[in-house]
């Protein structure tokens, strides 16, 4: 358990405040972004430098020996971020040793996630990459995460990057070689960690252990984070995710403008927030997974996660446990879609609270005492709400691809391409946290509305629900 710190002030001009029991900021804005004029000149200049670094590595092109060509490049994690990143290195290297290694055997992560295409600029594209390009624009950016992954992991073997997806668990990373659970020792050339937001990575390179010429044991951490690695994280809105059980068919609420107007929209009312509804597949034994996700109020989302109970998705809560405030908003949706013809199974409701937050790693770069770079690239880098993540890393994916490439070719460089990977990544973190805030104006403005218009005693569309006991 953490004890209560003074507060402490770290790199960049960013004061982080005290840490609470959990390990997470008291205070959902955890640090001073700065005044706009002088956050934008500074973003200016380091715009400037990069591209200045990215011109001179580019003039700088040494020819290419045999020993150069043998350098191994090792990734921690293979979710698509990783997978995105192996791809382009080894589109911009075809000579290069790439390995990858991740615990989980199955992808298991089955959300949407929605993914720009303005994401693909600056990527090297093969045929793999342009045809789900066009899957992409055939499905308005919206895929399921774990066929994202199955498809990069498809492209990547085909490329012939070694993937070890099979309980490949790395519990040790020194200067220059990962161990993994089976004490298999991997020697690295090149080191990058893509292990996700609550990332074993991040914690190791917090620590200098790697600079100081000290292995690090993965096993010591744990999957609480502290404000010590992040120098900015913000929490901005809370949601709830239920999950739901029910029999044969159904349809979404607002399948039609008629049940818009008649049904979505007053229930919108009721909850103060819009409601995304995702209805799953049919099962071999008739049933189908509903998923509802909305915003809640901190009170809500204290009482589920910050109130000694911390429901999440591998410990998710009951109807019995939601506050009444939560309870009332679930059972009257049912009650409704029921009213429709939906079927439910009865206790079959599980609900998760989380964060939306973003985040920035204090540190997303490292030479080791053995002149071996590391790098962090997706969540455990930079984490961004409203769907921007995956975006942003895979647009620094792109640069790392280069990178990775550049270093390749000229490993004693390795100073300067990590500095380089360094600015790049912080230059879009500065640029989506001010996309991240105004679209958390827009959606608090929103959902302002929709509690005010439901407080209104003049109602053009309402319905009157009685929620089952």
């Amino acid at each position: 358990m953490l004890t209560t710190d003074p507060v402490l002030t770290v790199e960049k001009g960013i004061t982080m405040p005290t840490n609470t029991q959990d390990g997470l900021s008291s205070s959902r804005n955890t640090g001073h972004i700065g005044w706009f004029p002088v956050r934008l000149i500074t973003w200016s200049c380091s715009a400037l430098k990069y591209l200045a670094c990215e011109a001179a590595e580019y003039f700088h092109c040494p020819e290419k020996n045999l020993e150069q060509r043998k350098i191994k490049t090792v990734f921690v994690g293979a979710g698509p971020i990783g997978l995105w990143a192996a791809i382009q290195h080894k589109l911009n290297n075809p000579d290069a040793d790439i390995q990858m290694f991740d615990k989980h055997s199955n992808y298991t992560r089955k959300h949407t996630v929605r993914v720009d295409l303005d994401s693909f600029k600056g990527a090297k594209m093969n045929l793999g990459l342009k045809f789900l390009k066009m899957k992409f624009e055939h499905l308005h950016g919206r895929i399921g995460c774990n066929v994202l992954e199955e498809q990069l992991l498809g492209i990547a073997k085909d490329l012939g990057i070694k993937v070890n997806n099979n309980g490949a668990e790395v519990t040790e990373i020194g200067p220059d070689s990962i161990t993994l659970k089976d004490k298999t020792v991997i020697h690295y050339d090149q080191l990058v960690g893509a292990d996700g937001a609550h990332s074993k990575m991040r914690k190791a390179l917090q620590s200098q252990s790697l600079e100081k010429g000290e292995a690090v044991d993965l096993k010591a951490f744990g999957r609480e984070d502290k404000n010590e690695e992040f120098s900015m994280r913000r929490e901005i809105q809370y949601r709830a995710r239920v999950r739901y059980q029910v029999k044969g068919n159904t349809k979404r609420l607002k399948s039609t403008w008629l049940s818009w107007m008649k049904h979505y929209y007053p229930v919108s009312k009721l909850f103060g927030s819009p409601v995304d509804e995702h209805i799953g597949p049919l099962k071999d034994n008739g049933t189908r997974t509903i998923t509802l996700d909305f915003f809640v109020n901190q009170d809500e989302y204290d009482a589920l996660y910050k109130d000694g109970k911390g429901f999440n998705l591998s410990h998710p809560a009951n109807l019995t446990d939601l506050p009444e405030s939560l309870s009332k908003k679930i059972r009257t949706w049912q009650e409704l879609k029921h009213r429709n013809g939906e079927v439910n199974v009865e206790g079959s409701v599980e609900a998760t609270p989380y964060a939306l937050m973003y985040f920035q790693s204090k540190k997303v770069t490292a030479v080791t005492s053995q002149d071996k770079p590391v790098y962090l690239v997706g969540d455990c880098a930079t984490a961004l709400p409203y769907f921007r993540s995956l975006n942003n890393g895979l647009k620094c994916a792109n640069g790392l691809g280069a990178s990775l490439a550049r270093g390749d070719r000229k490993p004693h460089r390795s100073k300067a391409l990590t500095d380089n990977y360094d600015r790049l990544v912080d230059l879009r973190a500065r640029k989506e946290f001010v996309v991240a805030r105004l679209k958390d104006r827009a959606v608090s403005l929103l959902n302002g509305t929709l509690r005010l218009v439901n407080r209104s005693p003049l109602q053009l569309s309402y319905f009157k629900v009685q929620p089952a006991n």
